[in-house]
């Protein structure tokens, strides 16, 4: 008997569902792959992120993701710059020293809309938690990468021990000095506005922010830093980074 080579409609549409399955199993593996895969990467960097915990020492604990540790004011790490250049003075006789002054975006984790006279940052795990590598990175984020490159940042001034209301941190100061006319790009988002100005007004300015609870406000942490700042390019002077002894910041 010849056999037939016709295949039954019944038997194509069998071949067809199976091969329909195998199909979908096969995109469901690749999307599973392709979502664990993102889900990872988005991990990583978000780990990457997370902000450095440090004991009464300033020795290195672990890390944490930023909400908690802000909820839970968790002592860590933070950088502060003083950013400076020299101008004409007003007179058209010699030169005056400018600061920077920023105002801090409203999604800011810590004083949000808040003026402040250094650029500052939290030390994170990509860094390992160092000081130096994160003042490199804050300049960079937070004023651009044009503006960063006309600026020299000097060794680190020093540490200190700090608290206030929504921070406890150890923190390190610098010194960084710009050359030319560049301009802040805002790069993250973070400062809304910056501007130099003689270092004598930007003192006025944090007076009459004190005597004036409903003009101007301040960050605790950055009037504490110019003051740092000033004992030690003034009389050599250097804060206490003995934990006990720490700095109490006000509103």
């Amino acid at each position: 008997m010849r056999r037939s080579n016709v295949v039954s409609a019944g038997r194509v549409s069998f071949f067809v569902s199976e091969m329909t399955a195998s199909l979908s199993r096969l995109s469901t593996v690749v999307l599973v792959k392709r979502v664990t895969r993102t889900c990872m990467t988005r991990t990583r960097a978000a780990a990457a992120n997370d902000l450095v915990l440090v004991d009464e020492f300033d020795r290195v604990l672990g890390y944490d993701n930023r909400k908690d540790v802000v909820r839970a004011r968790a002592r860590g790490r933070g950088v502060y710059a003083i950013i400076t250049r020299r101008a004409k003075s007003s007179s058209g006789d010699g030169y005056d020293v400018e600061i920077l002054v920023t105002k801090r975006s409203e999604t800011k984790d810590a004083y949000p809309g808040r003026y402040c006279v250094c650029t500052s940052g939290a030390c994170e795990r990509a860094e390992g938690g160092a000081y130096d590598a994160t003042i490199q990175r804050e300049i960079i984020e937070e004023l651009g990468e044009a503006f960063a490159a006309s600026c020299a940042i000097a060794p680190m001034l020093f540490r200190f021990a700090y608290e206030d209301k929504v921070m406890r941190i150890f923190g390190a100061a610098y010194e960084v000095t710009c050359s030319g006319e560049a301009t802040p790009a805002f790069a993250d988002g973070e400062v809304t506005w910056a501007e130099f100005m003689p270092l004598r007004r930007a003192q006025e300015m944090l007076l009459e922010a004190e005597n004036d609870s409903g003009g101007i406000q301040f960050t605790p942490i950055g009037r504490y830093v110019l003051g740092a700042y000033l004992a030690y390019k003034l009389r050599g002077a250097t804060p206490d980074v003995d934990w006990n002894k720490r700095a109490f910041g006000g509103d």
